[in-house]
């Protein structure tokens, strides 16, 4: 039953990538629907491309003008804004390393079949779902198709090692 292991790693590595893919989108359109975070019409404000400010008075200099758009809301540490922006791109990131590189490996991901079972439903809730459009919606339903896969291992192949080593040793 060595093969269905295989096929199953390979589905949680695609699912790993596509998660990440959801993250990345998902800060890109976070960047581009940004429209109004540098306005030429505010008096002393200078914009340099479309999302940076340029102050051209004395008094606006050390203003963080910045704040006003884009860099709170892509670097901040409010856990609603912090989580609902960066959790596709680090439990993609999470997946793809914890699965395949021995020295990056998180224990409690990759303990067993039904431990990965649980992360890709949490992930595929928290982190598919609701990010990037169709294709959160489509990374979503794969995620769920692994997870049986997943726990077809646990009963079927559970001596299988979850994770394989491409990276470190």
């Amino acid at each position: 039953m060595g093969g269905l292991a295989s096929v199953t790693r390979i589905c949680i590595l695609i699912c790993g990538i596509a998660t990440l893919a959801c993250g990345i989108f998902h800060i890109v359109f976070k960047l581009v629907d940004g429209d109004e975070w540098c306005n030429d019409n505010i008096p002393g404000i200078k914009c340099i491309g479309t999302i940076l400010a340029w102050s051209n008075e004395k008094d606006l200099a050390l203003r963080d003008l910045q704040a006003l758009g884009w860099r709170r809301d892509m670097f901040t540490f409010q856990l609603d804004t912090f989580a609902d922006l960066w959790t596709p791109t680090f439990m993609g990131i999470a997946t793809i390393f914890g699965i395949f590189a021995k020295n990056m490996r998180l224990g409690i991901i990759c303990r067993s079949w039904l431990s990965v079972t649980l992360w890709l439903a949490v992930m595929l809730l928290w982190a598919n779902f609701g990010y990037a459009g169709d294709l959160g919606v489509v990374a979503g339903f794969f995620a769920s198709i692994t997870c049986v896969l997943c726990v077809l291992c646990h009963f079927l192949d559970y001596d299988a090692p979850v994770g394989v080593d491409f990276i470190g040793s």
